[in-house]
């Protein structure tokens, strides 16, 4: 009887090393519109402490801008919560920048911050991805993408941006996250060009995150590959998260 006990726990042991558990957070951080007194890198230094994300990846954050002093936000972050980062910068702000950053709690490589297309005739905020390659272990190996798409109504810009999107990453051999402010319902034809080159959404996905204070729009996403190698999705929106207006989005998801 022993025996049959020692070879189930140890059955048990090896499933719980081959599978684990990641947490991913993607929000649209808006140079932390609603926040006063500069407190930007405290508010986003205590939703990692309470979200514990593994990888979190931000839009609109500031870097070397004044409205935070002048710092290098995600440096700053980074020494504080010990996580790797990369940051991919926007459009000019005051005397710094604002742009995508992805934050993990394991190694990072091959950053990469790729302009997306807009009408040369129409003024908006360019449109940027960023990517990189997360490595959990030699056996984990996966690309995170950090984007927000154009925030006009009806403009065919976001649909230019997906078209680019879907050229970039249709082929891709890694397995991949997007995570960002797609800025559009989930009817919406951008989205759903994203999903044409194999990927899929969220769990819950219909869960609205615009505008934090009463959220009726589903702008924010995590997008998975299919091809990739997990399983076991748990979603939720962070409704208790108000340090601009989109609401932060969670997912747990088990590597096998």
């Amino acid at each position: 009887m022993w025996r049959m006990t020692l070879i189930i726990v140890m059955l048990i042991s090896c499933y719980a090393l081959r599978a684990q558990s990641i947490r991913i957070v993607s929000y649209n951080f808006q140079h932390g519109s609603k926040i006063a007194d500069g407190k930007q890198i405290d508010s986003l230094v205590a939703m990692i402490n309470n979200l514990q994300p593994d990888i979190l990846a931000l839009q609109e954050v500031d870097s070397g801008c004044a409205s935070t002093g002048g710092i290098d936000m995600m440096k700053k972050i980074g020494e504080i919560t010990g996580m790797k980062y990369c940051y991919g910068r926007t459009t000019q702000c005051d005397s710094g920048s604002t742009g995508n950053a992805i934050l993990s709690k394991f190694q990072i490589s091959s950053v990469k911050n790729t302009l997306l297309p807009h009408r040369p005739t129409v003024e908006i905020t360019p449109g940027y991805a960023l990517e990189c390659i997360v490595s959990i272990d030699p056996d984990h190996k996966f690309k995170v993408v950090s984007t927000e798409l154009d925030t006009t109504r009806g403009t065919p810009d976001r649909i230019m941006q997906a078209d680019k999107l879907y050229a970039l990453y249709f082929e891709e051999k890694h397995p991949f996250i997007l995570a960002g402010s797609l800025n559009v319902d989930t009817s919406g034809t951008s989205l759903h060009m994203l999903l044409e080159m194999g990927m899929e959404l969220d769990k819950e996905n219909n869960t609205p995150t615009f505008p934090a204070d009463s959220a009726i729009h589903k702008y924010d996403y995590i997008l998975f590959s299919k091809k990739a190698q997990w399983s076991n999705r748990l979603y939720s929106v962070e409704k208790d998260v108000r340090y601009s207006n989109h609401l932060p989005v969670l997912c747990v998801i088990n590597l096998q």
